[in-house]
């Protein structure tokens, strides 16, 4: 049998430590491993975490099919309609709406409601990431109040909570951004400072989702024709953000917001800096 505690032990030392290729060795041999003694139960909790590692590297189709290996093995151990089921089915949702397939991604969260509504209490910290996932596909597809009051709801059950700071933190970005989107940027603002202000806490500062409360901030600045600032920040959270996961799409995502921040305030030194560091970075 393999020994989760020490898998989770290892993989949570590899990321403090930004060695994000061992990482994704680690996860594909730990779940070879799994499969290679039967131990499924092991194996779908590797694959889980292999899942959510490739959509964070951009890896759309690996992910795609640790969602197929995932469904497979819930079939095998006889988990439909469980709360394993549940939060799987959120993971591969997830992984789908990063990959843009929001149909799909709309299906499998429906279907996650359904499961943890059945079992879950009414403040479970489960339906809250479920709310903020669910929220961020309402905002790709356009549905900005529907998406706010999703957020609402996430927000409100971690912040019952000490011990969910990050959830909390995660929640009020997304509930930013939304609110930026409905022309609400006072609302924006406040909810990015609060979460701004959560994640420089030493104890959250680490975190691997550090960054987008500073690319949140940034943001609000950019939409209130504050552009410098918020090239600025554009540029710190694309720092943070290869720090902690090192996905080069994501991060020249960011730092292509800072470009695009600096040359619409007219600050051309460091417009062009910034296209140089750009274009060392994707050669």
């Amino acid at each position: 049998m393999i020994d989760m505690d020490r898998f989770f032990e290892k993989l949570d030392n590899l990321y403090a430590q930004a060695q994000l290729e061992e990482a994704g060795a680690f996860l594909r041999s730990s779940y070879d491993e799994a499969l290679a003694r039967d131990d499924r139960g092991a194996a779908l909790a590797i694959v889980n975490e292999r899942m959510g590692f490739c959509r964070e590297r951009c890896l759309h189709e690996e992910a795609a099919r640790c969602g197929e290996d995932a469904l497979r093995l819930i079939r095998e151990l006889a988990l439909e309609g469980s709360i394993t089921h549940g939060t799987t089915l959120l993971n591969i949702a997830t992984a789908c709406r990063a990959a843009g397939r929001l149909e799909e991604a709309e299906a499998g969260y429906r279907e996650a409601i359904e499961i943890y509504a059945g079992q879950l209490g009414a403040d479970d910290m489960r339906l809250a990431s479920l709310y903020n996932n669910l929220a961020l596909l309402y905002r790709e597809q356009g549905r900005y109040e529907e998406a706010a009051s999703t957020l609402k709801k996430a927000a409100a059950l971690s912040a019952k909570r000490e011990d969910t700071e990050i959830e909390y933190a995660t929640s009020l970005v997304n509930l930013s951004s939304v609110l930026i989107c409905l022309g609400d940027l006072e609302g924006a603002e406040k909810y990015a400072g609060q979460a701004l202000a959560l994640f420089e806490k030493p104890a959250n500062a680490s975190d691997l989702h550090a960054y987008s409360a500073v690319s949140a901030m940034a943001e609000v600045l950019f939409a209130k024709d504050r552009y410098a600032e918020s090239g600025q920040l554009y540029e710190k959270a694309a720092q943070i953000y290869a720090a902690s996961q090192g996905a080069r799409p994501k991060q020249l995502a960011l730092l292509q917001n800072a470009l695009i921040a600096y040359r619409r305030g007219g600050v051309s030194e460091a417009a062009e800096r910034l296209r140089r560091e750009m274009e060392e970075l994707e050669r």
